[in-house]
C-alpha cells in the first residue's frame, strides 16, 4: 500500500511540473503596424459588396496572397486617409492598393509602396482608369466571346484592342447609338446591354461573371469622358 502511494504521488508531481508547451503561440510577435497614407479620387467606383473589395494589403517576397489586409468600403473624395495595419509580419516589404475579388485573388493593382520604418505611402490614386475596367469587366466576361480569334460582330475586346474598337464606334444593332459614346450613358450601347436585356441576341445581364460593381464602374468612366487612361 505504501509503494502505490509512493508511485500516485510521483505521478501526481511530474504532472504538476510539466513544462511541456500548452499554451498557444503569441501571433504578435515577429510583427509591428504599418501605417498607410493615401488620398482616393474617383471614390464613388469603391466597391460595397463582398463581390469586389478594395484592400489596403501587406506582401512579402514569398507569395502574390497578402499575409495582412484591410478593406477600404468608404473614403473621402480627394482627401488623406490613414489606414493603419497591425500584426504585419516583420517578413512585409511592400503595401499595395488592391482590388479583388470573391475568391479573393487579385484584379487589378492600384499603387505600389515600400515598408519603412512602420509607414507607406501610396500617394494619390484615382480609382477610374481604363486598365481596371479592362482587367474588371472587360477581360472575366467579354472576351470568351469578343476576342481576336472570336470576334463576335466584329468586337475585339482584348488587351489594347478594345478601346479603338468601342469609343465612339456606332453599334450594329442599334446605329443609332455609339459602343460607348464619352459623357453619356444613356447613348452608350455597351453600358444598355449590360444593364438590361433588349431581346436582341445573347443576355449579357446573366453572366455569372459579371457584378453590379462592374456596371458601375462602366458607367463612372464613361461620364468622366470615356478617356484611355
Amino acid at each position: 500500500m505504501k509503494r502505490l502511494i509512493f508511485l500516485l504521488a510521483t505521478c501526481i508531481v511530474f504532472c504538476t511540473c510539466d513544462s511541456g508547451d500548452i499554451y498557444p503561440p503569441d501571433d504578435s510577435a515577429g510583427t509591428y503596424s504599418v501605417k498607410v497614407e493615401l488620398l482616393l479620387q474617383s471614390v464613388n467606383t469603391i466597391p460595397t459588396t463582398r463581390e469586389r473589395k478594395l484592400l489596403v494589403a501587406a506582401f512579402d517576397n514569398t507569395s502574390e496572397m497578402p499575409v495582412r489586409s484591410q478593406r477600404i468600403s468608404t473614403a473621402q473624395e480627394s482627401q488623406t486617409l490613414t489606414v493603419t495595419l497591425d500584426k504585419v509580419p516583420d517578413t512585409a516589404t511592400k503595401i499595395r492598393l488592391i482590388l479583388t475579388d470573391q475568391g479573393a485573388n487579385t484584379i487589378f493593382t492600384f499603387a505600389e509602396a515600400d515598408v519603412s520604418d512602420g509607414y507607406a505611402n501610396l500617394g494619390k490614386v484615382n480609382l477610374l482608369s481604363y486598365d481596371r475596367l479592362q482587367e474588371q469587366l472587360f477581360t472575366p466576361s467579354c472576351i470568351a466571346c469578343h476576342s481576336a480569334a472570336n470576334p463576335t460582330k466584329g468586337l475585339n475586346l482584348e488587351a489594347g484592342a478594345s478601346y479603338a474598337m468601342i469609343v465612339g464606334k456606332p453599334s450594329q444593332t442599334m446605329p443609332e447609338l455609339s459602343l460607348i459614346a464619352p459623357y453619356d450613358t444613356t447613348k452608350s450601347y455597351l453600358y444598355h446591354k449590360l444593364m438590361q436585356f433588349d431581346g436582341d441576341g445573347y443576355n449579357h445581364t446573366t453572366l455569372t461573371t459579371l457584378k453590379q460593381n462592374d456596371i458601375t464602374l462602366l458607367g463612372e468612366w464613361i461620364m468622366a469622358g470615356a478617356v484611355n487612361q
